[in-house]
């Protein structure tokens, strides 16, 4: 276990035993260590319960064997003694693994691109229609090619609200998730006072009660879409 403790290069200790492995490694290379048996060790004399009349014993520690002061050098450094049951051993710290999670580049970041608001849209729209065409069984439009559907008015109004609602998933991601489950949102939200709420198009919008007023003023008007600055 000693041994195994001096060697070590991957685990480390509580206080106790790295302090004195540190102290030993300090004044030695763990390429000196090595396991000799209690047959040939004269340190099991000192550290074991003998009676003076064991002459076989002091006589040992006062002359140690042979075999206790010559070491075979090659086969000592090529020895190795890995820690016994880690897992269990108390003096050894407990393995911490610790990873750092890199987000993807957000999608919006793509759009600053653009010079304006139409290119952006359209380029969008094409890519989302052509997207779409690899799943198609039409043989007009397929896989990639250049056509004027993405230029209806259905398809770019569909291509704003999914701009509109990644540009809001990316900005007010907890808000999103929140009343998507039903639930209100934290009142410390900078959004919070604006009583917002999901459309049908999962578009976040401005609450309020002039709900009402929409067939007159329009709903952009009176609930318009909450969009970062």
């Amino acid at each position: 276990m000693v041994l195994g403790y001096i060697s070590n290069e991957t685990r480390r200790f509580y206080t106790y035993v790295s302090n004195r492995v540190e102290k030993i490694r300090s004044v030695t290379s763990p390429a000196q260590w090595r396991y000799i048996s209690t047959e040939f060790n004269p340190a099991d004399v000192a550290t074991r319960c003998n009676s003076v009349g064991l002459l076989e014993n002091v006589r040992r520690w006062l002359q140690p064997p042979h075999d206790a002061f010559h070491i075979d050098v090659e086969a000592a450094s090529n020895q190795s003694y890995p820690l016994i049951c880690p897992n269990d051993d108390m003096e050894i710290r407990a393995s911490v693994l610790k990873t750092k999670t890199k987000s993807a580049t957000p999608l919006s970041t793509r759009f600053k691109k653009f010079s304006s608001w139409t290119s952006l849209v359209r380029a969008f729209s094409l890519l989302r229609h052509v997207g779409k065409s690899f799943h198609s069984s039409s043989d007009t439009c397929k896989g990639w090619h250049n056509c004027s559907q993405h230029r209806s008015v259905e398809n770019l109004k569909t291509t704003e609200t999914f701009i509109l609602i990644t540009v809001q998933q990316e900005a007010y991601t907890e808000e999103v998730n929140s009343l998507s489950c039903g639930r209100p949102i934290s009142t410390s939200s900078a959004l919070h006072p604006l009583c917002p709420y999901l459309d049908s198009d999962g578009l976040l919008r401005v609450g309020g009660r002039l709900s009402k007023a929409e067939q007159t003023l329009g709903v952009d008007a009176v609930h318009p879409v909450i969009l970062p600055k």
